[in-house]
């Protein structure tokens, strides 16, 4: 439907506004629920040998409705003075107290990260369903090893996380969440009848707010 909008000039004449070509429109994305992510703060020590929480990030569900979450994806940052073999090693992913790697609900192709990854990947293989007007909280937890000092200028050496969003939107999956395995943060709507990781209501991380998150740092 093209709608024209007409009036008279201060000659009298009746013109229109209507564009010599076509004009496109934004896309607009409905979804029947959306999910909003954000950073927690952690006040946890950081030494060598020593389990400590290293990121800590909320996903709520709208009062409208759940939604599901299937994977995200930590970006990791290095930087040292030291040239020392650093690594966080003994990785856990907790749900407020409850750890998901043991009991497979949660999975990862590493056990650690050493210098030079930079990213880290967690999936949830039957998918986390978080009920409208919940929140969940989850937390990334390792031990580091061989973080240091320079003894010339005393700068230690350091680590960074942070949660990635996705640079571009991808339609909802016609085969379920491993359709868009490729994006960093997949998640549902929960629209599709009998919803699982295999209904076609998954996308990625493009315009979630507040994706990406802010890093938090460790240094020795």
């Amino acid at each position: 439907m093209c709608i024209r909008d007409r009036y008279k000039n201060s000659s009298g004449t009746e013109a229109n506004d209507q564009p010599t070509a076509d004009v496109d429109g934004k896309a607009i994305y409905v979804y029947k629920a959306i999910p909003t992510v954000s950073k927690n703060t952690l006040s946890s020590g950081f030494a060598n040998g020593s389990a400590s929480y290293l990121y800590s990030f909320d996903v709520a569900a709208p009062e409208t409705g759940a939604v599901g979450l299937q994977k995200i994806t930590y970006t990791v940052g290095w930087s040292t003075t030291t040239g020392n073999s650093m690594s966080i090693g003994s990785l856990k992913l907790y749900r407020g107290t409850t750890e998901l790697l043991d009991s497979g609900e949660a999975t990862t192709t590493v056990s650690s990260v050493t210098t030079g990854a930079t990213s880290l990947v967690f999936t949830f293989p039957t998918g986390e369903t978080i009920g409208a007007g919940e929140t969940y909280t989850y937390k990334l937890k390792g031990t580091p090893a061989l973080f240091g000092k320079s003894s010339s200028t005393l700068i230690a050496d350091s680590i960074s996380f942070y949660l990635e969003e996705d640079a571009a939107y991808v339609a909802s999956a016609t085969s379920g969440a491993t359709a868009v395995t490729a994006k960093n943060f997949v998640w549902s709507d929960v629209s599709a009848l009998n919803h699982s990781v295999s209904t076609a209501d998954w996308t990625g991380g493009y315009k979630v707010g507040d994706l990406p998150l802010d890093a938090d740092s460790w240094s020795y």
